[in-house]
């Protein structure tokens, strides 16, 4: 019996043998006769782009560089002053590459029909398509538990507060954040550093609010930043039964900053009258 496995395995041996000959003999043919493709060269994965920041973390970031500047010795930027940085031809490629991957992932983010707040599209001008930034934000207001009323409202104000064809906004539609920042600088003066840090707050209050901010671009809106820092400061900024209270409130103290002209106590007042409505 040994014997008899003892051949048998010899022949299976010669088989494979005879086997990988042939194939060898095969493709060293095919090679001289140049059948076979040179092997590919695996080229290495694209780098990830790091997200951008948005106007918020961008004013928390340079608040730190003033600082560090400052502990330095070294002169800080004063308000307006800070340098931006213009477009190129490159830039202009892959602000239009980052517009297109945005418009995809609007589309993504855009709720199945039934899902959130159906709310209405403002009109704007062919730079400013909204519909999908106000698809998104009518699932999350809804998720949050906020009325499709309060979030027509906010939709409605922040339409009416951003000026179209603004020179904060870029060829592509998207804002220009070194620009937002100087204007907010301008106008919240030495109460930059502190709305900016509320405005952070209110933003990251809610992961899917964070993440809408983060994913639309809205977050470097200057209405969308001011309206935050309000929220920022006063966590019932939306409740539509106190709305007007609190505007009558500011309208009767005589020395409250928005009978100085204040544009932050102004545009308070204003959302407070919008909130306060009845549609």
């Amino acid at each position: 019996m040994e014997a008899q496995n003892t051949g048998n395995t010899s022949a299976a041996d010669a088989a494979a043998d005879c086997a990988a000959n042939i194939d060898t003999a095969i493709f060293t043919r095919l090679a001289q006769a140049g059948a076979l493709a040179a092997p590919r060269p695996v080229s290495e994965p694209a780098p990830v782009s790091p997200r951008p920041q948005w106007a918020a973390e961008t004013g928390a970031r340079l608040k730190a560089e003033d600082a560090a500047r400052k502990a330095a010795g070294q002169p800080v930027h004063q308000t307006g002053t800070r340098p931006i940085t213009q477009p190129n031809a490159d830039l202009s490629k892959q602000q239009s590459q980052e517009q297109q991957d945005g418009e995809q992932s609007q589309e993504q983010v855009q709720p199945p029909h039934g899902e959130g707040h159906q709310l209405e599209v403002p009109i704007r001008n062919s730079r400013e398509d909204w519909s999908g930034e106000v698809t998104a934000f009518g699932s999350v207001a809804h998720a949050g538990g906020m009325s499709a009323e309060v979030s027509q409202h906010i939709v409605d104000f922040v339409n009416d507060e951003t000026p179209k064809n603004s020179p904060m906004l870029g060829g592509d539609g998207n804002w220009n954040t070194d620009r937002v920042i100087s204007d907010l600088h301008q106008e919240w003066g030495a109460q930059f550093s502190e709305n900016l840090a509320l405005a952070h707050k209110a933003a990251t209050s809610d992961p899917r609010l964070a993440a809408y901010l983060d994913r639309t671009g809205a977050g470097n809106s200057p209405t969308v930043l001011r309206l935050l820092a309000e929220y920022g400061k006063d966590p019932h900024l939306f409740n539509p039964a106190t709305a007007q209270a609190k505007a009558d409130k500011i309208l009767n103290d005589m020395s409250h900053p928005y009978w100085n002209g204040s544009k932050s106590a102004r545009f308070l007042v204003s959302f407070l009258f919008k909130i306060a409505q009845q549609r």
